[in-house]
């Protein structure tokens, strides 16, 4: 079963992702930033998939980037390894999960993000 075939992550690469990610939005954004043959990414791709309803039950946008073959990102978002997740909203970057700590600790920032500020 491919990840991406069953989660609607759109896929990203140097040449779309400013206009995708960057843009004024005031949506939730996650960049998923992983690669072919990582082990943490498919434990990553495993988890988010057992969790998928509530995965796409957030209000937020999905994207992807395979940071293997779009190295400029890679360099560009500072990525030392991956999985990385990287949080967007209106062309701000809010932040990234590195590494994947587990369903329940990545649903906690996202929920935390999702929480409107006072």
């Amino acid at each position: 079963m491919n990840f991406f075939e069953e989660m609607p992550f759109v896929s990203l690469n140097a040449n779309n992702f400013d206009e995708q990610v960057l843009a004024k939005s005031t949506d939730l954004t996650c960049v998923f930033f992983w690669g072919h043959n990582c082990p943490n990414c498919d434990v990553a791709k495993a988890s988010l998939l057992e969790e998928k309803q509530a995965v796409l039950s957030w209000p937020l946008r999905w994207f992807h980037v395979n940071a293997y073959e779009e190295s400029d990102l890679a360099t560009r978002f500072g990525l030392y390894g991956i999985p990385v997740f990287i949080f967007f909203r209106n062309g701000k970057n809010l932040g990234r999960v590195t590494s994947y700590p587990g369903f329940e600790e990545f649903e906690k920032v996202v929920r935390k993000l999702l929480t409107p500020v006072a």
